[in-house]
């Protein structure tokens, strides 16, 4: 039954505005009704084998079986949830530097509850602190501490002209960053870029937040998929080691390749054992406003995994093979377009690593590649290469040199 109002006060959901439409959205739908039979969707961030499938894991349907044939019952876990599976993802990311008395870690619904969480917990904690962020960043950053409102700044990361980090700027930068600030730092694969930090940069980045006492937030959502476990960790470790404090978010979505099940933890380093009740207490009561308690499925599924010898096994060989057959588009891509282009202009690509990297088109050119060859990524340029088919790196190619020539 639909009900019909002549009063002229305007109700309460009238004075909505009209939200900004989702630009990944918009794009997935654009690719979803177009009706050329030859279309390539690069837009979205995930993780597409040699067929164009998003197949699910060997070793997660193995351990999803053996979840269902042991599971006796449903009830809540709490709102710390799964903490064997927190202490396995702590361990995970962290390696030796894990130490379990002085890590707050809990369970949360993916890797975008695990950075609200924390950014709440650090506007609670200092109320003053501002949020230093990479630019360009993933999209979904700056929303997030704009809800929770905090003030955000940003700092240079990226140079286009050589697709690589912008490291002397991002470092002048972090220097004058004031104690108590956060900083937020990708993990590895960087997104939208694929450029990262080297090693050497790391240690000096440690080093400067050390000496102006700005605290790292690292967001960790492609552990794995650049040269390994350990190696895709080793900067977050290098900061563990380092700094007294340190804060990390961190999603199973694209590692073990269960995006809709959300699974993520948010994980606090202290200075102490002494201040580790006073942190898991404080997020605790944050998760139970917020969220009340994380989805279970997911998590026992890769506690399951990486709580046996046999399906860990698995799951770093499937691992492995997708970081392999990315790595293998992106070499293949920049050969390709260096042929279809007849110059270097794009061998950054090969150097990157991760699902993303910015190609430098403009919209117009974006737009030209939709229009002209039915190949659909977003505005900015950004492209999942993990999106990409072997078959279609040369039509892509040759897509990309087109457009490109034809700009005026």
């Amino acid at each position: 039954m639909c009900l019909y109002y002549s009063n002229l006060e305007r109700l309460m959901f009238e004075r909505l505005k009209e939200p900004r439409p989702d630009v990944v959205m918009q794009v997935t739908e654009d690719f979803r009704t177009d009706t050329r039979t030859d279309k390539i969707d690069l837009s979205v961030g995930v993780y597409k084998d040699a067929s164009n499938k998003s197949a699910i894991f060997k070793s997660v349907l193995a351990a999803e079986k053996q979840l269902l044939d042991t599971q006796t019952s449903k009830a809540y876990v709490g709102t710390l949830g799964n903490k064997a599976f927190s202490d396995l993802m702590a361990e995970l990311l962290l390696g030796r530097a894990f130490c379990a008395k002085q890590t707050a870690v809990v369970q949360t619904p993916g890797g975008v509850s695990a950075l609200r969480l924390l950014i709440e917990l650090v506007a609670v904690a200092n109320p003053d602190a501002k949020i230093w962020v990479p630019t360009p960043t993933w999209g979904n950053h700056l929303p997030i501490i704009q809800q929770v409102d905090v003030q955000c700044f940003e700092y240079p990361y990226y140079d286009s002209s050589t697709g690589s980090v912008d490291f002397v700027a991002m470092r002048d930068t972090l220097i004058n960053i004031p104690k108590g600030d956060i900083v937020l730092l990708q993990g590895c694969c960087h997104n939208p870029t694929g450029a990262d930090l080297s090693t050497c940069q790391w240690d000096e980045i440690s080093e400067i937040l050390l000496a102006t006492g700005a605290i790292p937030l690292v967001d960790m959502a492609y552990q794995g998929l650049s040269r390994g476990l350990d190696e895709d960790a080793e900067g977050l470790r290098i900061l563990a080691q380092k700094l007294p404090e340190l804060m990390v978010a961190m999603t199973c979505s694209k590692n073990f390749a269960i995006y809709r099940e959300r699974a993520g933890v948010a994980l606090i380093q202290c200075k102490d054992a002494d201040m580790r009740p006073r942190i898991l207490g404080s997020m605790a009561q944050l998760a139970q406003a917020n969220y009340g308690m994380p989805p279970d499925h997911g998590a026992s599924v890769v506690q399951n995994i990486l709580s046996n010898s046999d399906l860990k096994q698995q799951w770093l060989a499937e691992l492995a093979e997708m970081r392999l057959r990315i790595n293998d588009i992106r070499g293949a891509l920049a050969q390709a377009l260096r042929v279809e282009t007849n110059s270097d202009r794009f061998d950054f690509l090969k150097t990157q690593c991760g699902l993303f990297s910015l190609l430098g088109l403009t919209p117009e050119q974006v737009g030209a590649l939709r229009d002209k060859h039915a190949i659909f990524m977003m505005g900015n340029g950004r492209c999942n290469i993990a999106g990409l088919r072997s078959e279609d790196v040369t039509k892509f190619a040759r897509a990309i040199a087109d457009v490109v020539r034809s700009a005026p």
